[in-house]
């Protein structure tokens, strides 16, 4: 984020042109932070952990108000992964936020949203790519712009970069 402030290229260091960051969604906002100046490592987990309160909240929504939805609400909250990774100032807790609701709308049969909030997942760690993938050949050809999004990104990415996979 501050290559990006500072020299206005999304770079490890000055000169070098390797993809110097692992989520471009995390830098961009981590960028706008640090031009308001705010301390982006502190927003980093207020974010992580808001994402992770995210989640239990949209899993919240979802459950039946019953014994066994409380009860499945309860161990997720438990569950020791989501504990840490909200904490850790780390994209995971925005990954995984993403893909829920994305999958939930896509259940719910909003697919152009869906579609568009699991492209912001793949945008927020490369893994995101497969459920997208998955996603559009639920969706089928109404998907066709997403994809044209996702493959321009890509090759642009690709072709500033000189590599087809992250480095």
């Amino acid at each position: 984020a501050r290559q990006l402030i500072t020299t206005g290229v999304l770079s490890w260091t000055t000169g070098e042109v390797v993809e110097g960051y692992s989520n471009l969604l995390w830098v961009l906002r981590a960028s706008l932070e640090l031009q308001a100046g705010l301390d982006p490592d502190r927003m980093s987990k207020l974010w992580s952990l808001g994402c992770g309160m995210g989640v239990l909240w949209l899993f919240h929504r979802q459950l039946p108000n019953n014994l066994q939805g409380n009860l499945l609400l309860f161990l997720i909250a438990l569950w020791p992964s989501l504990d840490r990774w909200s904490w850790l100032g780390m994209e995971s807790m925005l990954y995984c936020l993403l893909l829920c609701i994305g999958w939930l709308r896509l259940i719910q049969g909003y697919k152009q949203q869906a579609l568009f909030l699991l492209f912001l997942a793949a945008q927020t760690r490369l893994e995101g790519n497969l459920h997208l993938l998955v996603a559009m050949g639920l969706v089928g050809r109404s998907s066709l712009p997403i994809l044209m999004v996702t493959v321009l990104f890509h090759l642009l990415r690709t072709r500033w970069y000189d590599a087809f996979w992250p480095t």
